[in-house]
């Protein structure tokens, strides 16, 4: 068995789901799953795999050739495995505000659409945390920008007046 799929035997234990659930969480092919694990693809492309290390949020090297149970560790001094706890606590703490901030996100672009476009600009104008790389949020941008889009055409009624 290579490290590619001690890795995903690693994600599937980890889980506690199927190759099947794990294909579909991950937005992998089903089939080429399979064959890797299987051993019938031993070096698939960075492309092929990408989708399983974006749903581990581990690099595809880490996926290939590292340890999923301990992604950073061959990148740390030995002994600071407390560091990648830490490192694992503070993205589940960027995960929970996320979720905070979508709810206010959401609540504002309801009944304040200008303090929306504000809270957007402060979103994506930040060069110290750039949450707009967060997929949740760039979710809710494109629904503030459809929102704005939509808001700037006229209604069916309106256009049904004017024809």
């Amino acid at each position: 068995m290579n490290k590619l799929q001690q890795n995903i035997a690693a994600l599937l234990a980890q889980d506690g789901i199927s190759e099947n659930e794990l294909a579909q969480r991950s937005g992998m092919n089903q089939t080429t799953l399979n064959r890797i694990i299987r051993g019938e693809i031993l070096d698939p492309r960075d492309g092929t795999v990408a989708p399983l290390a974006a749903y581990a949020q581990i690099t595809v090297d880490v996926l290939k050739r590292g340890d999923v149970k301990h992604p950073y560790a061959a990148s740390m001094p030995s002994g600071s495995l407390e560091q990648e706890s830490e490192l694992r606590s503070l993205r589940a703490r960027v995960d929970s505000l996320t979720i905070a901030l979508g709810a206010l996100f959401s609540v504002t672009a309801q009944h304040r659409p200008i303090e929306a476009d504000k809270l957007a600009d402060a979103i994506t104008g930040n060069e110290l945390l750039d949450l707009s790389q967060h997929p949740e949020v760039r979710v809710w941008l494109a629904a503030l920008n459809k929102g704005k889009a939509q808001a700037a055409r006229p209604s069916a009624r309106v256009r049904a007046r004017s024809s």
